[in-house]
């Protein structure tokens, strides 16, 4: 009996990846450390690119001057962050007012004609976040604490905090898996990429909307197209690297304990 004791696991019911401690750390400083220390020391030329490529984007939208540069600092031995001042656009009381009667139309046919699916619970959530915006816009719009410049510079602050972490919970998360370091490093340097490519392409849309429809999205722009997209993509990436992975492993028994 205790010789059969000495051979049971934790994981009694399950089997469970036989994984060096020493493997997954390796793994972990080689694919995913360069790109966090790249990102803590290179964000103030990262947010310049970001905040250039944007004006350069929005340039026919606005006036000369309209789109400026400004700085915010971050970490004071490393720099300051790149974002753009915009004037935000405050919504008029007949804007605001379509806005809430939508919105309540909208949520009334989602929830009692709407079967439940994935699309229709984000779609939701979205709309009872703009709802309250609304409403907040009714009753107390001048108790509203931030304005569209302030916005811009947290948003990629944010971004920034987030691209740092992001190959850390990423790699962290595919180190335990059995399979290559350069498995490991196309993925977590594929979803770097697309953080950046995406968090360009967020910032293009929330500057245009925040200035030229109404700060009353802004709310809306963050809680459902924030970090919660950029959890969701990286949730993503790790789903397919698993499903590649658990088909090469599922019958090979050497990597697998019980």
């Amino acid at each position: 009996m205790k010789d059969m004791k000495e051979n049971i696991t934790y994981a009694r019911t399950y089997r469970y990846l036989a994984q060096s401690k020493w493997r997954v750390l390796v793994v972990i400083l080689v694919a995913a450390l360069p790109l966090s220390v790249f990102t803590f020391f290179c964000y103030p030329q990262i947010t310049a690119a970001i905040t250039e490529v944007t004006q350069y984007i929005l340039q026919g939208y606005y006036a000369q001057g309209e789109l400026l540069a400004n700085h915010s600092n971050l970490i004071d031995m490393v720099g300051d962050i790149t974002y753009l001042a915009i004037p935000g656009r405050y919504p008029t009381v007949l804007f605001n007012w379509f806005n809430l009667l939508f919105t309540l139309i909208a949520l009334v046919v989602l929830t009692a004609f709407v079967k439940v699916r994935p699309w229709s619970v984000f779609v939701t959530a979205m709309l009872f976040v703009h709802l309250l915006s609304s409403l907040f816009f009714v009753f107390v719009p001048w108790l509203f604490p931030y304005t569209a410049s302030e916005y811009s510079g947290l948003y990629l602050k944010q971004q920034m905090l987030m691209l740092f972490f992001t190959p850390f919970i990423l790699g962290t998360s595919i180190a335990i898996l059995p399979c290559s370091i350069l498995r490991v490093m196309v993925a977590v340097t594929g979803c770097y990429l697309y953080f950046l490519v995406f968090s360009l392409l967020r910032y293009v849309i929330f500057i245009y909307v925040l200035s030229k429809i109404s700060i009353l999205y802004m709310a809306s722009l963050f809680f459902t197209f924030g970090p919660f997209i950029d959890f969701l993509y990286i949730v993503a990436i790790y789903s397919l690297v698993v499903n590649k992975v658990s088909k090469g492993i599922e019958r090979t028994e050497a990597v697998w304990k019980w």
